[in-house]
C-alpha cells in the first residue's frame, strides 16, 4: 500500500511531498551471487544497497555486509535472505533486469504513500550519489530524551482538557466562579485563546473532537492501534534521505497511526506508520523541538475524528511573524489545524513561550 508523505517545512507549515524526484535506480551490467558475473563495481553496488535497505525489509542493516566488491558467502546469503523476504525466485543472485533488483530498488524508495512533512518539495540525489545518511547515534539519543518530553506536553493538553470539560456547554461555555475554580478558568482560557471555542455556537462537537484527537495522541505515543498486545513500535525515527534534510523538519503520513505496518511512504519506500525526525529539528530550541514533533503527531493521527491538515501553508504559531495568519483562521479552521494543536499542546506543556 503506498501513502502519500507530509512533510514539516523546516520554516514552518507543512507540504505534500509528492514531487520527490526518484531514488537513485541501481543499475548493473553483470549478475551478481551465486553463479553470477561478479564484477568488483557490480558487487559493490548490491553489497552497498543490501546494507543501506533496513533489516525488517530483509536488507543487511543489522549486520552490515563489507563493501569490497568480493561476491562471498555473507554477500550471496545476504541476497538469498533477501530474496526470502521480497521476491518468489529464491536463487542467491541478482540479474541486471531481474525480480531482485526491482525489488531492491522498490525498497530502496520507489512506492508508498504520501508524505505530510515539515518542509516544501523534494528531491532525492541522483547521479550515482547516496540518497542515505549515516545514522548518528546522537541523533538517536536526542530523539529518546525528546519523546518523553512530547509525552509531558500531551498528557499537559489532555489534563487541560479534562479540567475544561465540565464547562463546555452545547450553547456556550460557562466559566465558574470562585478560588478554588482557577485551574479550571485557566484551561478554558487557554482553549478559548487557541481554537476559540467561545465563537462557535456549539462549542460541544469541536471541543469533543479536539479532546480525541489529542487522546488518540497520546495513545500513539504509547501503543498501537493495529495490533495486540497494545505495544508500540518505535514511533519518532531518524530520517535517513539526505533531501529530505534540506527540505524537511519532519515527515509522516496522515493518518499513518491507523495504517497497516505494511503500508510504505510514496518514492522514500519507508514505513508510513512512524514519524520521522530530520537532524536539522534536532538543532532548534526545546520548544520548537516539541512543537514539530506535535504537529506532525496531530497529522499522524489524523482521519479520527476528522482530518487535521494546515489550514496557513507557511509559518509557525510560535514565530511572531508568522502567528497573525494563524490567528485570523475561523474557530472551524483552527481545530482542524495541526499548528494549532501544536502551539496548544506546548503552552499547556510550557506554561509560558519565552
Amino acid at each position: 500500500m503506498e501513502i502519500n508523505c507530509l512533510a514539516c517545512a523546516r520554516d514552518g507549515g507543512c507540504f505534500e511531498a509528492t514531487a520527490i524526484d526518484d531514488v537513485v535506480i541501481l543499475r548493473i551490467s553483470g549478475s551478481v551471487g551465486a553463479g553470477g558475473m561478479n564484477k568488483t563495481p557490480d558487487v559493490s553496488i548490491i553489497q552497498k544497497a543490501l546494507n543501506d535497505i533496513s533489516a525488517e525489509d530483509g536488507g543487511a542493516a543489522a549486520a552490515p555486509l563489507k563493501v569490497d566488491g568480493i561476491a562471498g558467502t555473507l554477500t550471496r546469503s545476504a541476497i538469498t535472505r533477501y530474496q526470502q523476504k521480497n521476491v518468489t525466485i529464491i536463487d542467491g543472485r541478482v540479474d541486471p533486469n531481474g525480480p531482485t533488483i526491482r525489488a531492491m530498488n522498490e525498497s530502496l524508495g520507489g512506492g508508498g504513500v504520501d508524505i505530510v512533512a515539515a518542509g516544501s518539495g523534494a528531491g532525492v540525489a541522483k547521479g550515482g550519489k547516496s540518497p542515505f545518511q549515516p545514522l548518528d547515534p546522537k541523533v538517536v539519543t536526542k530523539i529518546v530524551g525528546l519523546l518523553a518530553k512530547i509525552r509531558v506536553v500531551i498528557r499537559a493538553a489532555n489534563f487541560q482538557l479534562d479540567l475544561a470539560s465540565p464547562f463546555i456547554g452545547t450553547k456556550k461555555i460557562v466559566k465558574p466562579t470562585g478560588p478554588f475554580q482557577a485551574p479550571a478558568r485557566l484551561a478554558l482560557n487557554l482553549l478559548d485563546a487557541v481554537f476559540d471555542l467561545g465563537k462557535l455556537s456549539n462549542p460541544s462537537p469541536s471541543f469533543h473532537n479536539i479532546r480525541t484527537a489529542y487522546k488518540n495522541m497520546d495513545v500513539a505515543l504509547n501503543r498501537s492501534f493495529e495490533t495486540d498486545p497494545l505495544i508500540a513500535p518505535i514511533l519518532f525515527v531518524p530520517n535517513k534521505f539526505v533531501v529530505m534534510e534540506t527540505k524537511a523538519a519532519a515527515y509522516t503520513s496522515a493518518g499513518g497511526a491507523f495504517l497497516s505496518s505494511k503500508a510504505r511512504l510514496k518514492k522514500l519506500g519507508v514505513p508510513a506508520d512512524r514519524i520521522y525526525l530530520c537532524n536539522n529539528l534536532l538543532n532548534e530550541s526545546e520548544i520548537h523541538q516539541v512543537s514539530v514533533a506535535v504537529h506532525e503527531l496531530a497529522h499522524f493521527v489524523s482521519g479520527r475524528p476528522f482530518l487535521i491538515d494546515d489550514q496557513v501553508k507557511t509559518g509557525r504559531m510560535l514565530n511572531s511573524a508568522s502567528k497573525p495568519s494563524f490567528d485570523a483562521l475561523k474557530p472551524e479552521q483552527k481545530i482542524r489545524s495541526a499548528e494549532h494543536y501544536a502551539f496548544f499542546a506546548v503552552l499547556a506543556g510550557f506554561r509560558r513561550l519565552d
